[in-house]
């Protein structure tokens, strides 16, 4: 089984801070190897943001543990926020990828109209996040919360 995996970086960091704290990250090699181990992955894109230098480190680090690093300069809004939103990205190489399955490693209920289409053009979707939303869970064929194995630190 072809597998296509797409994950929002800043997505998941901000979900397993909230639920266990900002000492935890996601080992995104076991992540990898978790979906290697259902099939053969043949796109591993990981997006997120370039806040500052020490982005260059993680993304090395997502490149070495089997990723494509999609990452784009954050913009600063009038009122000061920040914003590097990637949903775009993740939809339009999502539904591109010649792939049985797609990954999403992301709980941004935004991606629903997403999983309704990829299921609509005969996908398997599978969501493997954490504290996925009600309304991604129901659209996905397969929802798994990130098993505390995938997180390193204290």
């Amino acid at each position: 089984m072809s597998i296509g995996l797409f994950l929002d970086t800043c997505n998941l960091y901000h979900c397993i801070k909230h639920k266990y704290g900002s000492h935890k990250k996601v080992d995104f090699a076991a992540y990898h190897k978790y979906v290697e181990d259902i099939g053969r992955v043949v796109v591993a894109n990981a997006y997120g943001a370039r806040f500052n230098k020490n982005t260059d480190k993680f993304i090395k680090s997502l490149e070495e543990a089997g990723y494509t690093a999609v990452y784009k300069e954050v913009r600063i809004n009038q009122d000061g926020t920040r914003r590097a939103n990637q949903n775009v990205n993740i939809c339009l190489d999502s539904m591109g990828s010649a792939v049985k399955t797609v990954v999403l490693g992301s709980s941004d209920n935004d991606l629903v109209p997403l999983v309704k289409r990829l299921k609509s053009e005969g996908k398997r979707v599978v969501i493997l996040s954490c504290t996925i939303g009600q309304a991604l869970e129901k659209e996905a064929d397969v929802a798994i919360e990130i098993p505390y194995t995938f997180l390193r630190g204290k």
